[in-house]
């Protein structure tokens, strides 16, 4: 369910704590968009600065969702990716592979994740309970 959703904003444009659909997601956005779209609540954070807390992300995180191996990964779980010394960035696991707000390209895109991209994500999460895949 929360692939469906999140497929509803591919192409919608990058945006710095965007949270829709018209003026633009960053990747904590789609996911709790795409969440929201499914009837499901999940803690949010708009306070954060261009370079995110890893710190406060890991603790919004994991009020929603349980840390799983990296090698259990499927359909519908959270990546946590970095991509310099620190994770600050979040994509959803697809048939495909990830989909994500990616402000290098400037909007949310879906793509394979190739050796580049596995050897950035940190952890893995399971979303919890009612917000299940």
């Amino acid at each position: 369910m929360i692939v469906d959703a999140a497929r509803e904003y591919l192409g919608v444009r990058f945006k710095h704590q965007g949270r829709d659909k018209i003026n633009g997601v960053d990747c904590a956005g789609l996911v709790v968009c795409a969440l929201m779209d499914i009837g499901i609540t999940v803690p949010d954070c708009g306070d954060y600065g261009e370079t995110p807390n890893p710190a406060q992300m890991l603790s919004i995180i994991e009020k929603s969702a349980t840390e799983i191996p990296r090698s259990e990964a499927t359909y519908g779980d959270i990546l946590w990716i970095r991509f310099s010394s620190q994770p600050q960035h979040l994509a959803i696991v697809t048939d495909i592979g990830m989909i994500h707000a990616y402000s290098k390209r400037g909007r949310v895109v879906e793509h394979s994740i190739n050796d580049v991209w596995k050897k950035r994500i940190v952890k893995c999460f399971r979303l919890n309970g009612e917000c299940e895949k």
